[in-house]
């Protein structure tokens, strides 16, 4: 089956963001820009194409490479937010805690 325009748009913002996602100044606006979208509409576009938001998207891929670093056990969770494009490491632990239940300090490998 071909690709409907807008699936093959979200395809793209999907390797954009893949390729991006550690970027401190990753957002959905600069993204809707790259993509000459209006930020609402790309947001609305990718969460019917996907079933999960941009943003969410885009925490889900720091989660996954942010237990693949604390994994390594050679980075500190400052180090670990800086890589993963938080601008420091209480708001990075914050999203860890929400998103896995337990702050990366104390995340079980």
């Amino acid at each position: 089956r071909q690709l409907s325009k807008k699936e093959e748009q979200v395809k793209l913002i999907i390797e954009c963001i893949n390729s991006n996602f550690t970027s401190p100044g990753l957002s959905v606006k600069k993204i809707a820009d790259q993509f000459f979208f209006n930020p609402s509409y790309l947001t609305r576009m990718f969460k019917e194409t996907t079933g999960v938001a941009p943003t969410k998207y885009i925490n889900l891929l720091r989660m996954r490479r942010a237990v693949e670093l604390l994994k390594m056990k050679n980075f500190s969770i400052s180090q670990i937010a800086y890589a993963l494009g938080y601008k420091n490491q209480f708001y990075f632990s914050r999203e860890f805690k929400r998103h896995f239940g337990t702050p990366p300090s104390k995340y079980d490998l």
